[in-house]
């Protein structure tokens, strides 16, 4: 059997779109015949990365690929490494805004690397990398029949933004409307892992700890989070008006089942880089603006959205499909 090493499994996250995008990867690598080692089986020894009988690195590029963090050295290290040993390296579902000159130097090395967005993908493609763009991988999720049934709600998300967060934690409680995070428990992926049982219940804990303590930040803004992904969508599905998109895969999962949204930045230019691809820029919404009339006013989702939301959507199985294809390619 063919097999892949997966660096960057985020199911551990605790994050319906990070623990989405390892779903995806699993699933569709497993329709192509190759099985997905985890780096939490193997670690992330750079070193003796290709010692695990893999014909090929993927890595989820998820969080990473901004502001010089640790992961930013790590995975391009592990793309110069996996070059010169001859192992086809591949960074995948991932946003571009490095500077660091050792970093995107050794972007170069990388088999192929797959942005999010065409945004990313012109700034990589300046260093000399090979470049793709497929969209996030949470658009191949398989959700069931989770469609918009429109209604008076407004839903408004979290963000990893933390200013941002307190500021909509806040709008929510003064206008009585639900805060609902993307966040929720981490997978239990490894039993012997104390890491990751400490995390389940320190999140846990923090849920339940809130709902008792409505006016505090700090312990309410995970009260209502939900364990299972349809679950999440549906709560920003059905009955609702609009939702106010503060993430990334906030954003993902409205595209995904056509509810209308606007969106407010995030840590880096993914949004609007994606919504530009898509034709709906117009879609941004300034959290300076964070008003119910203004939202109220632009929440009409008229067919023009609707029309290039379905044709963004039919691109991008596509290109999901085909970039896994061109993967499985290489894995010899």
């Amino acid at each position: 059997m063919k097999k892949v090493l997966l660096v960057n499994d985020t199911r551990m996250v605790g994050h319906h779109g990070s623990s989405g995008v390892v779903d995806v990867i699993m699933q569709q690598f497993a329709r192509r015949g190759i099985i997905v080692y985890s780096h939490l089986q193997h670690g992330i020894d750079i070193e003796n990365l290709g010692d695990h009988g893999c014909q090929a690195v993927v890595i989820n590029g998820e969080g990473a690929m901004h502001g010089a963090q640790k992961n930013s050295h790590v995975f391009s290290r592990i793309g110069q490494e996996m070059s010169q040993r001859g192992i086809p390296v591949f960074l995948i579902n991932t946003a571009f805004d490095e500077h660091a000159p050792e970093i995107v130097g050794r972007m170069r090395h990388f088999t192929r690397v797959y942005c999010r967005e065409t945004p990313s993908a012109e700034r990589l493609a300046a260093s000399g990398a090979r470049v793709g763009v497929c969209p996030d991988l949470t658009y191949a999720l398989e959700l069931g029949n989770v469609g918009w049934k429109p209604g008076k709600a407004i839903v408004v998300l979290d963000t990893t933004v933390a200013t941002k967060n307190r500021k909509l934690h806040r709008f929510c409680r003064e206008n009585d409307l639900r805060f609902q995070p993307i966040r929720t428990s981490p997978r239990l992926i490894r039993i012997t892992d104390p890491r990751n049982l400490m995390r389940i219940a320190r999140f846990n804990a923090k849920k339940y700890v809130g709902k008792l303590a409505p006016g505090s930040y700090a312990l309410n803004r995970y009260s209502n989070a939900v364990a299972s992904t349809q679950t999440f969508v549906r709560l920003l599905a059905e009955d609702t008006r609009v939702v106010i998109a503060a993430r990334f895969h906030g954003v993902c999962f409205c595209m995904k089942v056509g509810v209308p949204f606007l969106a407010i930045s995030s840590n880096t230019p993914k949004i609007e880089g994606m919504l530009a691809d898509a034709g709906l820029g117009d879609r941004m919404l300034d959290i300076a603006d964070l008003d119910l009339k203004a939202i109220e006013s632009r929440s009409l989702w008229t067919t023009t959205h609707e029309e290039r939301r379905q044709r963004y959507m039919a691109d991008t199985k596509e290109r999901i499909s085909k970039m896994f294809d061109d993967i499985a390619q290489a894995v010899r």
